[in-house]
C-alpha cells in the first residue's frame, strides 16, 4: 500500500497521506495541543504567496537520525489513537517514525519524517506550491506550510521549519471510519501534532 514518488521534490506516499519534503537543485484518536497553532495566511492552488511569518531558534534535529521514534513520550502517543507499535524507518527526505493505525478502517495512521540537511523551509515551500492545497501558517511560532496533493480530502501534510536547512514534516492518513480525527481538518491533526513535535525538541 506504501508507495514512493516523486512531486518536484521527494513525495512520500503513506497509504493515503502525502509527506512534500524538499530536495533543493544543489542538494538533489487524536493528538492534544501543548501550543496552538496559529494560522498567518493561505493559498490554495495557484494562489498568491503572502509573506513568511518568522520562525524560532535552530533546533537540533541530528539525533533523530537513528532515534526518530523517540520524539513522542508514552502518554502523546495514546493521544494519536489505536495504533500499531512505531516503527522506525526511512524515507528519501529523512528518518521517519510511522504510527500506523491498529485498523486500516477505524485508526488513523501518522508519520513523522526528519528532514535533516536537505528540509530547507523555502524549498519545502516551493514544493508544496505544486500540491492542489496548499497553505502557509506558524506552529508553535514557527514558519510551517500544510500541503496535500489530492486537496486535502483525508490526508494533510505539515513541514515546519526547524533550522536553516531542516525541516520536521508530520503527516496524517485518516482512516475512513475514524470519526474523531474526521470531525476536523486533517491538517489541523497535523498542526497540532507538529506542536507537540516542536515542544518535545525544546522550542
Amino acid at each position: 500500500m506504501t508507495s514512493v514518488k516523486r512531486i518536484v521534490g521527494t513525495t512520500l506516499v503513506l497509504g493515503t497521506a502525502v509527506v512534500l519534503a524538499a530536495c533543493s537543485a544543489s542538494d538533489p484518536g487524536k493528538p492534544k495541543p501543548e501550543s496552538t497553532p496559529t494560522r498567518t495566511s493561505a493559498t490554495a492552488g495557484t494562489g498568491t504567496t503572502s509573506t513568511s511569518t518568522s520562525g524560532g531558534p535552530a533546533l537540533d534535529i541530528a539525533k533523530y537520525r537513528t532515534a526518530q521514534c523517540d520524539i513522542l513520550k508514552a502518554d502523546q502517543l495514546s493521544g494519536l489513537g489505536q495504533i500499531r507499535a512505531p516503527e522506525a524507518t526511512r524515507t528519501d527526505a529523512g528518518p521517519s517514525c510511522k504510527y500506523a493505525g491498529k485498523d486500516s478502517l477505524a485508526n488513523s495512521t501518522y508519520e513523522i519524517v526528519f528532514a535533516v540537511g536537505n528540509g530547507a523551509y523555502e524549498d519545502v515551500l516551493a514544493n508544496s506550491k505544486k500540491a492542489v492545497f496548499y497553505e502557509e501558517v506558524t506552529v508553535a511560532g514557527r514558519k510551517a506550510v500544510n500541503a496535500d496533493v489530492y486537496g486535502q480530502n483525508r490526508d494533510c501534510s505539515t513541514a515546519i521549519s526547524t533550522g536553516a536547512k531542516d525541516s520536521v514534516l508530520v503527516a496524517i492518513s485518516v482512516a475512513k471510519n475514524d470519526r474523531t480525527a474526521a470531525a476536523e481538518k486533517p491538517c489541523a491533526l497535523t498542526e497540532r501534532l507538529g506542536a507537540i513535535v516542536v515542544a518535545n525538541l525544546g522550542g
